[in-house]
């Protein structure tokens, strides 16, 4: 049911209403339910079109698939189409947004200028939401061009962030295969950064894939192929165990799983790396390239 608002006033009166009540219910703070449900908003006009040549990636795309996993402050887009550059996909993304019209009382914009980023092509830019002349939220979008993906793309509609009549559901989103999100996380946390070649602090990463490896069934066929694509794309030694990353990893993990809510029994370093090492190691050491992890049973289970 669409409830039809006297302006646009009273409907964002609505939903600063709704955002308090939600932050109230679930204890995240009030500027963060209304990011994700302006993500989302944003969301359902990218993947309006079942056909548009977009993947949500990163830790946004993880909470897609699994509610309690870590809030990512941004967006994470990757354009399918082979030989796009960074320029074309901002036009395209714009072109999208401009398509869609009626989902909701929103306005999106797509700033300038956008920042290039080195080892993966694409471009960083800030969407800016209004309601009306009113500003209403803003938050950052990677877009990210010139990559391919090994595992199988699935397409779910994410849980609503809030309920609000005068909006459409968000609709069927293309999820970056959890093999080559697995291989991104995994060659994120061992590479060597900058000229100095110092070890990863991305806390998150870990965080992300301890959600991953108690949650979510892995192909290990998949998995291994993009283990192997993607530290070939990024030039670096293959990963053969998970190990402590740096020397700043007891403490900086530590504060980064709190903040996620992890239990507190992972929030200690070596109990959360002896667990999703338990998943990965045998795909490091090449001793497991069939089968599938079932996070139930904590096991590799041949196909």
């Amino acid at each position: 049911m669409t409830q039809r608002y006297r302006s646009t006033g009273a409907f964002h009166m609505a939903l600063n209403a709704r955002i308090k009540s939600v932050a109230a219910a679930t204890g995240a703070p009030a500027a963060q339910v209304r990011r994700q449900f302006l993500a989302q908003r944003f969301l359902a006009r990218v993947f309006a079109d079942p056909t548009a040549p977009w993947i949500l990636t990163g830790g946004t795309g993880l909470l897609v698939r699994l509610a309690g996993a870590r809030h990512s402050e941004d967006l994470d887009l990757l354009h399918t189409s082979a030989g796009t550059d960074a320029e074309t996909a901002i036009d395209d993304l714009r072109a999208t947004i401009a398509a869609t019209e009626g989902l909701d009382p929103f306005r999106f914009t797509i700033s300038v200028p956008a920042t290039l980023h080195g080892l993966t092509g694409g471009a960083t830019v800030r969407v800016n939401a209004h309601l009306g002349t009113t500003p209403a939220g803003n938050f950052p979008v990677d877009l990210v061009v010139g990559r391919s993906t090994v595992g199988r793309i699935e397409r779910l509609a994410p849980a609503p962030v809030l309920d609000l009549d005068g909006i459409t559901p968000t609709p069927a989103i293309a999820l970056y295969p959890i093999a080559d999100q697995l291989a991104d996380k995994i060659a994120a946390t061992y590479f060597r950064y900058g000229p100095r070649r110092s070890p990863s602090t991305r806390f998150h990463d870990l965080v992300d894939l301890l959600f991953i490896v108690t949650h979510c069934a892995i192909p290990a066929a998949d998995t291994h192929a993009a283990l192997t694509s993607e530290f070939r794309r990024r030039q670096m030694p293959a990963v053969t165990a998970i190990s402590v990353p740096g020397d700043r990893w007891h403490d900086g993990y530590r504060r980064t799983a709190r903040l996620a809510g992890l239990p507190s029994e992972y929030t200690d370093l070596d109990h959360a790396l002896a667990t999703v090492g338990a998943c990965l190691n045998p795909l490091l050491d090449s001793t497991r390239t069939t089968g599938t992890w079932c996070p139930d049973a904590g096991a590799w289970l041949d196909d």
